[in-house]
């Protein structure tokens, strides 16, 4: 975080001199790759990035509609799509409080968490009498969260994308509270809140996390229309398909699942439904 809010660094960007040592490197490690790995490629580039995407198959962006890109959302990604190839979101989401979407991107990734309280939890000892809050009073709002999300899915979806990844499942570290202050389930687009105390949640009283709307609401855009995958296995699959430019729309969820043989396992869309299968 405070390399993001260094003078110097944000200087950087706006000039656009962080591109040419990006696109050095990116060369290098694509042609690494190839030499191990035979199958399509792509790379997780963020908006203020001008990648050069000739050594990858697939482009991708990770794309918030919050913030100022929220007003210009689909054109900002004319220019991805200008390359020809498949065009993926690798990476969008929205806090559960009322006004993330007039937030920037960072602000739905824990960006609310009262920094010093964080920190000095994580101390030895002195942490246990420090909890961490956020930085402000905010108002939750699990319908917003889920509409936003709908709303984006359908928006990429109409704007021909290929494919993309709901950020995120669940974040343990920022879990769910009654009480507003030390409510740090809201400050992470997560779709399920993460209990704490030793609590369970009641649609799966085995898991210490209970669904909120926005997992209900992107639950049949991402998931197999016919059935849900058994329990005690990876619970995301390759979305159902949609009209793109390239074939057929993909959406799919980033998550942390656990199974009962293997424990915790991060795991995603391995698929990219275009005209032909793609896989990576």
């Amino acid at each position: 975080m405070d390399r993001v809010k260094n003078q110097a660094f944000r200087e950087s960007l706006t000039s656009g001199r962080h591109n040419a040592p990006l696109n050095a490197f990116l060369a290098r490690t694509a042609a690494a790759v190839r030499r191990v790995y035979h199958g399509p490629i792509t790379y997780a580039s963020l908006p203020f990035e001008t990648v050069d995407w000739g050594p990858f198959d697939i482009v991708g962006v990770d794309h918030y509609r919050a913030g100022p890109a929220k007003e210009q959302y689909v054109e900002m990604l004319e220019p991805l799509f200008a390359t020809g190839k498949p065009v993926v979101n690798t990476e969008f989401g929205m806090g559960t409080y009322v006004g993330a979407d007039e937030k920037g991107m960072l602000a739905n990734l824990g960006g609310m968490v009262d920094v010093k309280t964080l920190f000095a939890h994580a101390v030895p000892l002195v942490g246990r009498l420090v909890r961490p809050r956020l930085n402000g009073r905010y108002v939750r709002d699990e319908e917003f969260q889920a509409r936003e999300l709908t709303e984006t899915l359908a928006i990429l979806d109409g704007a021909g994308v290929d494919g993309a990844f709901v950020a995120t499942f669940l974040h343990a570290i920022n879990p769910y509270d009654e009480d507003p202050l030390y409510d740090l389930d809201m400050s992470v687009s997560t779709l399920v809140k993460t209990l704490t105390a030793g609590k369970h949640g009641t649609t799966y009283p085995d898991m210490t996390w209970e669904p909120k709307a926005s997992f209900r609401a992107v639950a049949p855009i991402t998931a197999p229309r016919d059935s849900y995958p058994a329990r005690g296995t990876h619970c995301s699959q390759p979305a159902s398909s949609h009209p793109s430019r390239s074939g057929t729309f993909t959406s799919s969820v980033r998550l942390v699942s656990y199974r009962v043989d293997r424990g915790p396992s991060v795991v995603g869309s391995r698929q990219l439904k275009r005209r032909r299968r793609l896989s990576w």
